[in-house]
């Protein structure tokens, strides 16, 4: 027999559906899982790589491990540049009231949030240097500049820019971090910056602000001693901390206390710049997009990107199937096996079921002298009158609700498949071939 014939067609063991679950799981899992490893990988490596200033030595002058800055130390006093250290910022200030000195602050996000605004009223001789400031520092400070984006490991590109020091050293690793002042961000606004210069695509931003030159370095790199021998890291470091004839190094081993009585002087609150859209910078855009640094917003796209492809991999064909003849003729047994695969592949229970009773539905009715489509009243009553069966168990079993499970579903066949042979199949007739 080479045609398709219709018949109650017992699923496959259920036994076998389990491990094909698991390998649609696997399938699932899989590249998530290559995805969450990368991710892992590349936040332990940024984590072993980025210096840890909760532990002594880190950028400090006097620290000889590869996140000190020994050798930039070594090198400054070559030059005959005095480095002073404290670890307070109201010490850092007191000492910077003699003027002429440059002050360094390598952990700029644990300072004292008025340091910056305290330190341009002293003198204006001063220079402040802050190594890779985030974005509420900038923000609490009230310094004038704008973060404008981060990544996970630094580059090193070419200064691009007029600055004497930067064009010296030629190319660093400083980008990590990306600044800019409000008035070049708005040029049309007037947030009292001069002398203004920008290297290295932001990461290294420099202005005259309030009587004192602030540089903003967006990578520790250039001043560890474990980077600062690659390319021009060197030359800037040196460049940016000789300036003046004297160093004064604030070594903070932690955050500082956000009290405003610690300064003698200090105001009680910090006026931000005032601009159109209320945010640093000027303008109306959401400022949800600056909050957020780059790399937040790189793993979103990444992420929806794998969520499209998974789509698309698993996607079904869209419509009903379409009726095309056989290319080649297929036994009837491997028809039906293959189709009743189909069925639990999909876990299509309903019209597994439904494809059964309505196969079985058109073999009986010639024997009870019905229709091939008679209404379900009259086909339930002619069964039950020729098999003595309740009316109610045989509208059950042959326009019954779909299975909810793999046994349901079996019952649901045997039931069906049961009720046939009552019928007797000697005065049914033969399926056509």
């Amino acid at each position: 027999m080479t045609a398709v014939v219709e018949a109650p067609v017992t699923p496959p063991p259920a036994a076998a559906k389990p491990a094909r679950k698991r390998r649609r799981w696997h399938r699932f899992a899989v590249p998530y899982a290559v995805v969450l490893v990368l991710f892992i990988i590349s936040g332990v490596s940024r984590a072993w790589e980025e210096p840890d200033f909760d532990e002594a030595g880190t950028l400090s002058p006097a620290g000889t491990g590869p996140d000190g800055s020994s050798q930039l130390a070594a090198m400054l006093a070559q030059r005959g540049i005095a480095i002073e250290r404290y670890t307070r910022s109201t010490d850092a200030v007191a000492a910077a009231r003699s003027g002429n000195a440059t002050v360094f602050v390598p952990a700029a996000n644990f300072m004292h949030p008025l340091m910056p605004y305290v330190l341009s009223t002293v003198s204006d001789t001063n220079r402040l240097v802050l190594v890779e400031p985030g974005l509420r520092t900038l923000l609490f400070s009230g310094l004038p500049v704008a973060l404008t984006f981060q990544r996970w490991a630094p580059l090193t590109p070419a200064p691009d820019c007029a600055d004497p020091v930067a064009r010296q050293a030629g190319r660093a690793t400083v980008l990590r971090t990306g600044y800019a002042s409000y008035d070049d961000i708005d040029p049309e606004g007037d947030f009292g910056t001069t002398n203004r210069y920008r290297c290295y695509d932001g990461g290294l931003a420099g202005m005259r602000w309030m009587d004192m030159d602030l540089v903003l370095v967006g990578a520790t790199d250039p001043f560890r001693n474990s980077r600062i021998g690659e390319y021009g890291n060197a030359a800037l470091a040196t460049g940016l901390l000789s300036a003046k004839p004297r160093v004064i190094w604030v070594e903070l081993g932690g955050a500082e206390p956000r009290t405003f009585s610690t300064f003698e002087g200090g105001r009680p609150g910090i006026d931000l710049p005032d601009n159109e859209g209320g945010q640093p910078g000027g303008g109306s855009d959401n400022p949800l997009f600056t909050v957020f640094p780059p790399w937040v917003w790189a793993v979103v796209v990444q992420l929806t990107v794998i969520a499209v492809l998974l789509a698309l991999w698993r996607a079904r064909r869209l419509g009903p199937p379409v009726a095309e003849p056989l290319p080649v003729t297929v036994p009837a047994a491997e028809t039906v096996t293959g189709r009743g695969r189909l069925y639990d592949r999909a876990d299509a229970r309903g019209p597994a079921i439904d494809a059964l009773r309505a196969a079985v539905r058109r073999r009986i009715a010639p024997a009870l002298d019905l229709p091939p489509e008679a209404p379900e009243a009259d086909v339930v009553s002619a069964v039950a009158a020729r098999t003595g069966r309740p009316a109610d168990h045989v509208r059950t079993v042959l326009y019954g609700r779909e299975p909810e499970d793999d046994d349901q579903l079996l019952a649901a066949v045997a039931a069906l498949d049961e009720l046939a042979h009552r019928l007797s199949f000697t005065t049914l007739p033969k399926e056509p071939r």
